[in-house]
């Protein structure tokens, strides 16, 4: 596993962080992702597609989407909840894993460290008294997280 030190990408800047309730059986997309961007799947699921890979997604799957790239979701039989990231950079560092090289999609169930850090940064997004540099702190090490594939075991007391 490669350490995290890589340093903070020339220009990260997150754009928007929200989340949606999409009703049954309905269809989001296709559209053409001008940004980089996280969801992660809190309930329900469906298909998701990205370029031409699709993916089953229910509770915990998080996709990765890169500009460019065609994404649309087909929501499955029972209501879909789902928190999302929109970034951008400009430069990454030499550390940094090619973005071509970036997973689309990772299974995070059970990863329940990894998903108190997103909630923590929906927390800081709407806090009172608008956004804080947190916010840019914590996409970026979900981001991390997210290419290193997890927290893997939880820490020790």
């Amino acid at each position: 596993m490669r350490e995290l030190e890589w340093a903070t990408p020339k220009g990260f800047e997150v754009i928007t962080v929200a989340t949606s309730f999409e009703s049954p059986h309905s269809t989001f997309g296709p559209f053409q992702v001008d940004r980089y961007g996280l969801a992660w799947i809190v309930e329900g699921g469906g298909v998701s597609c990205l370029d031409t890979e699709s993916f089953t997604v229910g509770p915990g799957h998080l996709l990765l989407m890169r500009p460019g790239m065609t994404l649309r979701h087909d929501w499955g039989h029972e209501r879909s909840f789902q928190s999302f990231i929109v970034f951008d950079f400009e430069e990454l560092g030499q550390a940094w894993p090619a973005v071509s090289a970036w997973p689309l999609s990772r299974d995070f169930s059970g990863e329940r460290l990894f998903f108190d850090l997103w909630r923590q940064l929906l927390a800081l997004e709407h806090a009172p008294g608008g956004r804080s540099g947190q916010v840019t702190f914590f996409a970026e090490l979900l981001l991390r997280l997210t290419l290193e594939g997890g927290t893997r075991t939880p820490a020790q007391t």
